[in-house]
């Protein structure tokens, strides 16, 4: 029974680890093309397109933010999960949405 535990917990695990790793590259490619379509729209005098660039890329930081906090957590961990760690997980995920929610655009 310890076995499968051990398993099926290595087995999130690495699953968590390639979810977090995946999902790293299009976060930052959307991080850095806001900062070139700023860069390019600097003269652009239409505050809507500004600030949907403005948006784009603080959705796209929170997301890095909360895929960083969960792929250090997972490292963090010990070989087994338990219920504290799914516990854990959500109260990482609950902090990143209220500090998230705090941010006025």
């Amino acid at each position: 029974m310890e076995r499968i535990n051990i398993e099926k917990t290595n087995k999130l695990k690495n699953t968590l680890k390639s979810l977090t790793h995946d999902l790293k590259t299009p976060i930052n490619n959307i991080i850095g093309f806001s900062d070139l379509l700023k860069d390019l729209l600097s003269d652009c005098e239409n505050e809507d397109t500004a600030n949907f660039i403005k948006i784009i890329k603080i959705e796209a930081e929170h997301a890095n933010k909360m895929i960083d906090r969960l792929s250090s957590y997972n490292q963090k961990t010990e070989t087994n999960f338990t219920d504290i760690d799914a516990i854990k997980i959500k109260e990482i995920l609950e902090i990143s949405r209220k500090e998230h929610s705090a941010v006025v655009i």
